[in-house]
């Protein structure tokens, strides 16, 4: 999860009605994306929830994207 779109590629619109909580408030999740951090490992489905602070990894997610 990212707090900023202009780092992905392919973002899109997110049409859901999930949100992230974090801490004790939800925040609503804008867009969807894919990162590249390097150049064998692509990051898909990177959700972006303005309300971050800081990125956040899923390691579950990316070892099952991998696995």
């Amino acid at each position: 999860m990212t707090p900023d779109s202009s780092q992905l590629d392919k973002v899109q619109l997110y049409n859901g009605n999930d949100c992230v909580i974090v801490g004790n408030r939800a925040s609503p999740i804008t867009h969807v994306g894919t990162l590249f951090p390097f150049p064998n490992i692509n990051l898909l489905d990177v959700l972006v929830v303005p309300q971050l602070i800081k990125n956040l990894l899923s390691i579950s997610k990316l070892t099952s994207d991998y696995l």
